[in-house]
């Protein structure tokens, strides 16, 4: 996932049975975390379709993911120039150089104002591929 105007990224599990819970969870922080230190930004994008859809869809899902999903729609409500885009998953390489390193890195850390060196060559591709 990756937050336009801010860079956030988030460590994922791959489970099969809990992936859109996980991405789910991600969402929830990045519009926590959005709405106490920036919330001018304006888009979060994402590659997991199925998490995409289900926030812009109106279902009436009682399962947790559907609770979770109704939470960060509740959330997103306070920053209403927000959009949720969907994104391919090849033009999503920060989100996942930032998770692929977030394993190895020990403890919290907020790059608001500068990006890690780790990520920004594929900053600068994205810019460029845009």
């Amino acid at each position: 996932m990756l937050v336009r105007g801010g860079h956030c990224g988030s460590l994922l599990s791959n489970s099969s049975n809990s992936i859109l819970i996980f991405w789910t969870l991600g969402v929830r922080e990045a519009l926590y975390w959005i709405k106490s230190k920036f919330p001018e930004v304006r888009t979060i994008e994402m590659d997991t379709l199925l998490v995409h859809s289900a926030l812009h869809n109106d279902g009436g899902d009682n399962s947790y993911f559907g609770i979770l999903i109704e939470e960060c729609r509740f959330l997103a409500r306070d920053l209403p120039n927000l959009k949720f885009n969907w994104v391919r998953r090849s033009a999503n390489q920060v989100a996942h150089t930032l998770a692929k390193t977030a394993s190895s890195l020990h403890g919290v850390a907020d790059w608001s104002h500068s990006p890690p060196l780790f990520i920004a060559n594929v900053l600068l591709d994205d810019l460029i591929n845009e």
